[in-house]
């Protein structure tokens, strides 16, 4: 039993006449009555910040699709500025890094 299913079950036994805890003065029980409540209220807000750390987790750790897109247009850019003079083994080199490149980002964008 926790110490709010403590202070709940005392709450219960104060109203049981039967129970030596029926003898606990009214403000005794109002201060039982507060503490159960402050912490429901602040289990709330623990739960409402636990809430903005995940979506705090998410926006720093998320790739959105449009941000992948444009990575690979970019990629796609690139490719073609450095292409721009180079023939056969250096050209076919370039290419091959900017496919793996692209490849990894479009695969990232499908898992999506």
């Amino acid at each position: 039993m926790n110490n709010m299913e403590i202070l709940e079950h005392l709450i219960k036994c104060c109203h049981d006449e039967s129970d030596i805890l029926y003898k606990l003065d009214g403000e005794t029980k109002k201060s039982l009555e507060n503490l159960i409540q402050e912490n429901k209220e602040l289990k709330e807000e623990v739960k409402e910040y636990e809430k903005q750390l995940d979506l705090d987790y998410v926006e720093e750790n998320y790739i959105s699709k449009s941000k992948l897109k444009e990575k690979i247009e970019e990629l796609k850019k690139e490719e073609k500025q450095e292409l721009k003079g180079l023939k056969g083994q250096d050209r076919y080199f370039i290419k091959q890094i900017y496919q793996a490149k692209r490849i990894v980002f479009e695969e990232i964008l499908e898992g999506e």
